[in-house]
């Protein structure tokens, strides 16, 4: 079954708040894909650092499932960086 991707404005809103839970990051400063692709990359900025970061996500899923990726994104990230 084919599942439509979900709108960079839905992707937006469902990372701010997955954020919100990790307070290694403030919210998600910007969304972007590359035309048509499922794929979205999703820019935030590190809490007390003068950094940025991406996380990549897929829109092709539903958004409890983007909620689950981004903040499972987000843990990575935070312990790559030494943060978590």
């Amino acid at each position: 079954m084919l599942i439509s991707c979900l709108t960079l404005t839905d992707v937006m809103r469902v990372a701010q708040e997955a954020t919100r839970a990790h307070q290694e990051f403030t919210p998600v400063a910007a969304v972007t894909t590359t035309g048509g692709s499922s794929y979205a990359e999703l820019l935030l900025r590190v809490r007390g650092r003068l950094a940025l970061t991406t996380i990549g996500v897929f829109r092709d899923v539903s958004e409890s499932q983007l909620h689950t990726d981004i903040s499972l994104a987000l843990s990575v990230r935070a312990s790559e960086l030494g943060l978590a």
